[in-house]
Order: structure tokens, then C-alpha cells, then sequence
């Protein structure tokens, strides 16, 4: 018992914080994927209204563009050549965009449109314009306007199950 806890006594503070994020993580995604809800379903993200109001409302604060509605309340794995293993983004309605990777810890961010076929967030203190190039129920093409030049990250709609595949230490 002893050795046990001289052990985990020896272990840094970095490490530590390394296995909490492991442990945090799977409840994450799953947090993630219920608080889609209809949009990873399929489902309309049309609501009934009550009895004095005989339209159905949507359930963002305007109607989204075309462009933009296609691309939120829906988890996209980044599938080009330069991303780090599950890479994925998450562009939530409410204006929350959740970024993650298998090597990463997750990221919180508000995005927002801008225009019919461009979005921002900031990352790290720094504004991030992106165009959205392709947007369909099979593929997601975002250019990137970065200080380094233009970035194409292209994505897919992740499937279910998936697992981190495990990474060298």
C-alpha cells in the first residue's frame, strides 16, 4: 500500500493532469454527441408552436443561408492529409464550436457567420476567417485565412462508433 502511494506521490503534476484529460475525454464526446441532438439524427430542427401561433418556428435565433445551415449541429472529422489523427469540429447553432483530436485536449469557441458562405472564430486571442468552399450532407471544405497563407481543411460527417486509435507515447 505504501509503494502505491509513494508511486502516484512521484508522478507530476503534468501527468496527472494528462490522466484526467483521458479520463475526461469519452465523457466529452458523449456530452458532445446529446447536446446535437436532432441535428445528428437527421431530424428536422423544426419545432411545433403553440395553439396561437399556427406556424412552426426554427429553432435559431434567424434562418440560416443554405451554406450555413448545412454545416452546424453536426460532427465533421477532418479528413485532409495535414490533420492529426480524429481531428473533428462541431459548429453548434447556438454559435459554440467545439474543436478536438485524438492528441489534443478538446476546445470551447464561438463561431459565427459571416455572410452567405463565410464563418470566423478566435483561437488563442486571434481571429480566424474561414470561406466555406464545399458545403453538402457529405463533404465540408473550409479555406482558412491564416497569417502563415490560405489553408483547405476538408472534412466528412463522422460516423459512429469511433475510437482514438492509440497514439506513441
Amino acid at each position: 500500500m505504501k509503494t502505491m502511494r509513494n508511486r502516484n506521490h512521484a508522478k507530476t503534476a503534468r501527468e496527472r493532469d494528462r490522466f484526467r484529460i483521458s479520463r475526461l475525454r469519452p465523457r466529452l464526446r458523449v456530452f458532445g454527441v446529446l447536446a446535437l441532438g436532432p441535428g445528428c439524427t437527421g431530424e428536422s430542427a423544426v419545432t411545433e408552436g403553440g395553439p396561437n401561433d399556427p406556424e412552426p418556428t426554427i429553432e435559431a435565433s434567424s434562418a440560416p443561408d443554405r451554406n450555413i445551415a448545412l454545416l452546424t449541429d453536426r460532427i465533421w472529422w477532418r479528413i485532409d492529409e495535414e490533420a492529426p489523427p480524429g481531428e473533428l469540429r462541431v459548429f453548434l447553432s447556438d454559435g459554440t464550436m467545439l474543436m478536438d483530436s485524438c492528441g489534443e485536449v478538446y476546445r470551447l469557441a464561438r463561431w459565427e457567420a459571416r455572410g452567405d458562405s463565410a464563418i470566423g472564430w478566435s483561437e488563442d486571442g486571434m481571429g480566424i476567417a474561414a470561406d466555406v468552399v464545399v458545403a453538402s450532407d457529405e463533404r465540408l471544405e473550409l479555406r482558412l485565412h491564416l497569417v502563415a497563407g490560405p489553408e483547405i481543411q476538408a472534412f466528412e460527417p463522422a460516423q459512429s462508433p469511433y475510437v482514438c486509435p492509440e497514439l506513441p507515447r
